[in-house]
């Protein structure tokens, strides 16, 4: 019992912490090289609890897959969008790396059994933490490939060509809907698994 509550927490805190690192990053790309912002944006963008979005939240701890909730950007310019979704990517890809190298290196040798003693769930935790981190960190990332309105692919797509975001606009629905149907079947954190599977095989050549 009190394994699983120190899983849970695990979760929903690497949920939470890959979530606000994800879209606090983009928000200040955003800040950065945006020429539309208001000057309220410079500390709006600081109330991390904006990025977690509930629903997201709960689907990590299910699903292990889910989404954030991006800051309300003002996107006028191709370079703004190129720079927020090139930085929520790459965010996402350094805390992949961060993680499993940490797993590989670290946090695999750490030694816990099933004890109630403070410091073996301690280290129970940090082990878990780190895995549901490396393993979000992947499964966001592949939903962001998804091109939905708020996806850092979607902005990609309206750096390149802004007319795109009419298409985007009557596909959006549809995508959602199929993404949310890959997050519940598994399918999201199946690929996330695998893809971290194959990393730390990399990471160990």
């Amino acid at each position: 019992m009190v394994g699983l509550l120190v899983e849970i927490l695990a979760a929903l805190a690497a949920s939470a912490f890959v979530m606000i690192v994800h879209e606090l990053l983009k928000s200040v790309a955003y800040v950065l090289t945006g020429r539309h912002c208001q000057k309220g944006d410079r500390v709006r963008i600081f109330r991390v609890s904006r990025y977690v979005d509930p629903i997201g939240w709960l689907l990590f701890l299910i699903c292990s897959a889910g989404f954030s909730k991006p800051y309300a950007y003002r996107l006028k310019e191709k370079d703004t969008n190129a720079a927020i979704g090139l930085t929520g990517f790459l965010t996402l890809a350094v805390l992949t790396a961060a993680s499993l190298s940490m797993f590989v290196f670290k946090t695999r040798f750490i030694v816990f059994d099933d004890g109630t003693d403070i410091l073996n769930l301690l280290a129970y935790f940090a082990v878990a933490l780190n895995s549901y981190v490396a393993l979000f960190s992947i499964s966001l990332f592949i939903v962001n490939l998804v091109p939905t309105l708020t996806s850092d692919m979607a902005l990609l797509i309206m750096a390149v060509s802004p007319r795109q975001l009419i298409r985007l606009v009557r596909l959006d629905a549809g995508l959602k809907g199929a993404l949310l149907l890959m997050i519940i079947l598994g399918v999201v954190s199946s690929m996330s698994g695998a893809a971290m599977d194959t990393l730390c095989r990399l990471i160990l050549l």
